[in-house]
């Protein structure tokens, strides 16, 4: 609904088509007259200052008074139902907790308010969330979307309206060679990194079996379908492939989010059974290792993972399977040592949250709200502006995600335009590279323990280290300490 506010008050109105209130045909010349007195949403037409609605169907909950005057409004783009809803709920609580960090602080003068959008875990979610939050609320930057696949088409509607994008869990390499104008940035890693340690996992398990006197004839590689995550994940692991690997022993399969059943009747039944699997997929990946499982009569394969497919509700729900699963994923569940991690871990803990050990992602959620409201008081409000301030957060002075840290952040950055802070996140250190990328990015190793399914250990660290048990394939309790480390 859309409401006309007139001043002063006439007469009410009551239209067929909503509410609206009818008070000065003479109220404004200008739409900038509007802005001034009920924020960016509104404009002039025909005298009348028209203020659309905030909300629309996806996008319902919000912190703060979006689209209020004098007010810094950012927009989330998560799956806050349908198949991905647990981890985009997750993410929307560490947000939430940078929220109550920030909502004190005046940035610039101004309020921070947030407007959550569920994209109902489809493009068509994304693409009528963000054409909200650009045409309507005109959002200078936008945290979000959640899915990889989902980045280039709202990018087409952001870019037009010079809407930032800053990305926590959208890690596709693909979205490093995007024509974005300085527009997209992230502070999930590129899947660069976690293509090169599935490489490693699998040469590591390859010859741990064969030391075992295990067989290692048939290894295959499915793909859910052809996006640029799992895509680009195959596609990286392919470019990295170990040498000691024959090829003619790989079979690589791109799969059917949908119809496992059949596809696997089809495709995979009158194959000799696997000793490893690599499934880079999603949640469904689980119910396809189940169905594998169940026919591999003659081996009991090992399946590795990726990211897409850590989820600790199917991991419980296939507890026998998940005795036989390893993966990897960007380090998500942060060092106890490090202090902006063991803070944000203590706020989102005491804000009686769950998740925090299991779910991908929360902390570089929680970094995106911080670095945002860091660029936009030290830069401007404008999509541009905000993007020439995240440039500015990767050397120089360490800050951390505080609210000191952002008052520290504040009084150097305004400085000089050429100043420059370290901006040291729960997530890590986020030095961005000139795709708007985090430039390092260490790879964990996750498995089941009976109970969780928790980040063991990192699996390659930023200095390239690989560091990896090979008793943990061969554990029936689970994952296993401590580890061993190889530098390769």
């Amino acid at each position: 609904m859309k409401t006309p506010w007139l001043l002063p008050l006439i007469t009410v109105v009551l239209l067929s088509s909503g509410c609206s209130l009818i008070l000065d045909l003479e109220e404004c010349e200008t739409s900038a007259e509007c802005t001034e007195k009920f924020g960016l949403t509104a404009t002039c037409s025909s005298g009348i200052c028209d203020v659309p609605s905030v909300t629309s169907p996806h996008c319902q909950t919000s912190l703060g008074n979006p689209g209020a005057p004098n007010t810094l409004t950012i927009g989330v783009i998560l799956a806050l139902s349908g198949s991905q809803e647990g981890n985009g709920t997750s993410r929307k609580n560490a947000i939430e907790v940078a929220y109550n960090d920030l909502e004190k602080i005046k940035i610039n003068g101004s309020d921070l308010a947030v407007l959550f959008c569920d994209d109902q875990s489809t493009l068509e979610g994304s693409l009528a969330s963000a054409k909200h939050l650009t045409d309507v609320l005109k959002v200078p930057a936008i945290i979000g979307p959640q899915f990889s696949d989902h980045v280039k088409p709202v990018q087409n509607i952001t870019k037009a309206s010079k809407t930032v994008l800053v990305m926590p869990s959208a890690s596709a390499a693909l979205i490093s060679t995007l024509d974005d104008d300085n527009l997209v940035w992230r502070t999930a890693p590129s899947d660069t990194f976690q293509a090169v340690a599935i490489a490693r996992l699998l040469a590591a398990t390859y010859k741990s079996l064969n030391a075992a006197g295990k067989t290692t004839d048939h290894i295959w590689v499915l793909t859910a379908g052809d996006g640029i995550y799992t895509g680009g994940l195959r596609d990286g692991l392919t470019k990295n492939f170990p040498d000691a690997i024959a090829q003619h022993s790989v079979k690589s399969l791109n799969y059917p989010v949908d119809n496992l059943d059949s596809w696997v009747n089809e495709n995979l039944k009158s194959l000799p059974s696997p000793d490893i699997v690599i499934i880079l997929g999603f949640t469904e990946a689980w119910n396809l290792a189940q169905k594998i499982k169940d026919f591999s009569t003659t081996t009991e394969p090992i399946f590795i993972m990726a990211d897409g497919g850590k989820n600790q509700r199917h991991a419980k729900q296939f507890d026998e399977l998940a005795q036989h699963v390893i993966g990897t994923a960007p380090q998500s569940v942060g060092d106890r040592t490090y202090g902006p991690y063991t803070a944000f871990r203590s706020k989102y803990l005491s804000a009686n949250f769950k998740g925090v050990d299991q779910t991908s992602f929360l902390p570089h959620a929680y970094d995106a709200l911080y670095l945002i409201a860091i660029a936009a008081g030290a830069n401007g409000f404008t999509g541009p502006e905000i993007a020439e301030g995240l440039a500015r957060m990767s050397e120089g002075e360490e800050i951390d995600p505080t609210r000191e840290g952002v008052e520290k952040a504040f009084s150097i950055l305004r400085k000089s335009s050429t100043a420059t802070v370290n901006y040291k996140g729960a997530s890590g250190k986020l030095d961005f590279d000139e795709n708007g990328d985090p430039s390092q990015a260490p790879i964990s190793l996750w498995c089941f323990d009976g109970n969780n399914l928790d980040d063991e250990n990192i699996l390659l660290s930023e200095e390239n280290v690989f560091s990896f048990d090979p008793q943990i394939i061969f554990a029936a309790e689970g994952c296993l300490k401590p580890l061993v480390n190889e530098e390769l």
